[in-house]
């Protein structure tokens, strides 16, 4: 339809060039000689004719050059945008903000839900390090007669883990840039509680009789605390991806929640590389 229109736009051309080289000098006649009105009319009809293809391609449009090499000329079929009036202009901010607390509002749940998976985590945790007891308790009495001193040792232990828990800092203490200062921490203030107990009671042995078993039972700590955020982390992928498509419209809040699920692989990533 458009090589139609260049193509008849370009026989007006040559039409009214054809008409015009026939006829007599311009300091021979006026600009429109009363004498042949033929012509005059085929000049005026050509003019106009090629004012109509000219309106005609500049509103559908066409393209110069070949495949990604081209321009577009003309508007291709798509009428100017009319100015919004104020009750028009009134109706798009309400939809903006309606949008956008909606937007915020499922933001809010969102975070909800992962607040409730990392409430979750401390929860397992806990039920990790109450899964270690037994263990302990076993470990502590081949090296402490004493079955009072052996439970008491025991929930010691259990008690310095478990602020750990609840201080909760694993994403960051857990990376492998800072995990053997982190478990070197852990492993210290147990030692230095049991120090405390060996003071106020002689029962309690020296600490180099059960030095080597707190840094053993520090290890199988970190390693289940480890397997426990990476299932958290997984949690909240899952979360984040099931909220993700509500976000279409906020572009803000979209590359919000896809850094947190790129944050949430990369301590994935990072917690099972070693």
């Amino acid at each position: 339809m458009k090589r139609g229109v260049l193509a008849f736009c370009l026989y007006v051309f040559i039409s009214t060039g054809v008409v015009f080289a026939q006829s007599p000098p311009v300091e021979d006649r006026a600009l429109i000689n009363i004498d042949s009105p033929l012509e005059a009319v085929v000049s005026i009809i050509a003019v106009l004719a090629l004012a109509a293809c000219i309106f005609y391609a500049i509103y559908r449009g066409f393209k110069f050059g070949h495949g990604n090499a081209t321009i577009q000329v003309g508007l291709d079929g798509k009428p100017a945008p009319k100015p919004l009036t104020l009750a028009e202009q009134i109706v798009q901010l309400n939809n903006m903000i309606l949008s956008l607390t909606e937007s915020n509002s499922t933001f809010h749940f969102m975070d909800k839900d992962n607040e409730d998976n990392e409430d979750h985590l401390k929860q397992k945790c806990r039920s990790r390090v109450n899964a270690m007891r037994n263990r302990i308790q076993h470990e502590l009495s081949r090296v402490i007669s004493d079955k009072l001193v052996v439970a008491v040792v025991c929930r010691t232990v259990r008690m310095v883990y478990q602020g750990a828990i609840i201080r909760n800092h694993f994403t960051k203490e857990l990376m492998q840039n800072k995990v053997k200062a982190y478990r070197d921490r852990i492993y210290d203030e147990i030692c230095q509680e049991f120090i405390g107990l060996h003071l106020m009671d002689d029962r309690i042995p020296d600490l180099d009789v059960v030095q080597g078993l707190f840094s053993e039972f520090t290890d199988v700590w970190i390693l289940a605390m480890k397997e426990e955020v990476v299932i958290c982390c997984e949690e909240k992928i899952e979360v984040y991806n099931q909220y993700l498509p509500r976000f279409d419209k906020i572009a803000y809040l979209r590359g919000i929640v896809q850094d947190c699920i790129k944050k949430n692989e990369r301590y994935i990533s990072e917690l099972r590389s070693y």
